[in-house]
This record gives structure tokens, C-alpha cells and sequence, in this order.
């Protein structure tokens, strides 16, 4: 616990602390990095785009596209939307909307604007029991109950174990990708989560993760000389 609340104070530091402490987790991360110990690294390397490119080629014959989720469901993907649309300019390939809260004026406020016969939507969940989605997908359903072959428009983003959602997705026959689950919601933005909506914004989503590849490589080539540079 000391050094978690010390680390971005190493200055004060006593030189046996910084020495010991710091030096020997700067080498398990670095090694961990190499090793790809962590999920959200091995997802960097998955030979998936093609299984996203068809998920994305679907949810093109619709209009409008609903994200819901909540936390690291839905910022990853958000914050790249975004770098499509923030720049004086809307030039989005479609309408993408997250709906990330359950306040019911808001997402009627957002129904009531656009054309539910043209909207798809995706709900991401990694447990499949995250209340505040289910929540805001049995209210979404219900707004579209009277609209033909409903399960073709419905994605569900969950991890492939016995849970709420996947229930849900199995009973109503909706489109299914796979949540991995060694990858926590924070860290997402590179799995299908992150990529879908940015594939759907017109991000170059291979380039996407191949600049983080060249960054973690960059880390390991440098090794542990310029490491502080990076993350201090």
C-alpha cells in the first residue's frame, strides 16, 4: 500500500525505498509487457478484424445506431466516435448515439428523434448483469415491440458464460459477439467493444491498434532506461 500512494511522489522517496520498491515493479511491468500478461495486450494482437468488419457491415443497413452500455462499455468507444465528429465538423458515416444513464426523459428525447424502423442496437455488458443496461434494453424493446424481425437488429456484446444478457440473447436469437473475458471494461477500447463504434466512425481501426503495437514495442526496445519518460 506504500508504494501505491507514493509512486507519483518518487521524489520523496528514500533512495533504499526507490531503488528497491519502484525499480523491481518498473521490471515485472515491463516484463508483463512482454510477455503480454494482460488482456488488454493480447487483444492487440487478435486476428479479428474480419469477424469485425461483417458486425459492422450489418449494422450499416440501419440509420441510426444505439450503443448501451455503461463505464468502460461504453467510453472507449465513445472517445474514438468522438475524434471523428469534434472537429467543426459532422461527418460520421452513420448516427451513432450512446445511451449511458437510465434517465427515461433523455432516451425518450433521443427516440422521439429518430427512425426506430432504421435503428440497430448494441448492448454491451462483459458480466451480463449489469443492471443499468438490462435496464435500459427491456425499456428500448419495448419502444420497438411493433417493428419486423426485431432480433435482426439487436447485438449483444457479453462474455460467453451463463448470465442475464446472454440468456437473453439466446432466447431472442440476437446477434451475438463475444466479450473476452480477461479484458476489463477500463481497458476495452482495442476489443470489439472500442472498435465496433470506431470501425462504424470511420476509424481505420487496423492502424488503430497497430500505433499501440509500435508504442508497447517502442517501451520494450527502450527497456528500462527511458521508461520514467513515459509514464512519469
Amino acid at each position: 500500500m506504500f508504494f501505491s500512494q507514493t509512486s507519483y511522489n518518487l521524489d520523496s522517496f528514500k533512495s533504499e525505498f526507490k531503488s528497491k520498491i519502484y525499480n523491481s515493479s518498473k521490471e515485472k511491468l515491463i516484463q508483463n509487457i512482454s510477455n503480454k500478461s494482460y488482456g488488454f495486450i493480447r487483444c492487440l494482437y487478435e486476428d479479428d478484424i474480419k469477424k469485425i468488419d461483417d458486425v459492422c457491415k450489418k449494422l450499416m443497413e440501419f440509420k441510426s445506431i444505439l450503443f448501451l452500455g455503461t463505464g468502460g462499455s461504453s467510453l472507449g468507444g465513445k472517445t474514438l466516435v468522438s475524434l471523428k465528429s469534434n472537429y467543426y465538423k459532422q461527418d460520421l458515416k452513420k448516427n451513432i448515439f450512446f445511451i449511458e444513464n437510465i434517465d427515461e426523459d433523455s432516451i425518450v428525447g433521443l427516440l422521439n428523434q429518430i427512425n426506430l424502423d432504421k435503428t440497430a442496437v448494441v448492448i454491451i455488458s462483459k458480466s451480463g448483469e449489469t443492471i443499468e443496461t438490462l435496464s435500459q434494453f427491456f425499456f428500448i424493446k419495448k419502444k420497438m415491440k411493433k417493428i419486423k424481425n426485431l432480433n435482426e437488429r439487436f447485438f449483444v456484446i457479453t462474455e460467453n458464460k451463463r448470465s442475464t444478457l446472454k440468456s437473453i440473447q439466446e432466447e431472442e436469437k440476437f446477434n451475438y459477439i463475444e466479450h473476452k473475458p480477461d479484458i476489463g471494461g477500463r481497458y476495452s477500447i482495442f476489443s470489439v467493444v472500442g472498435l465496433i463504434p470506431a470501425k462504424l466512425a470511420g476509424v481505420d481501426i487496423k492502424k488503430f491498434r497497430d500505433g499501440a503495437i509500435s508504442f508497447l514495442e517502442t517501451l520494450l526496445i527502450k527497456k528500462i532506461k527511458d521508461f520514467d519518460n513515459y509514464f512519469l
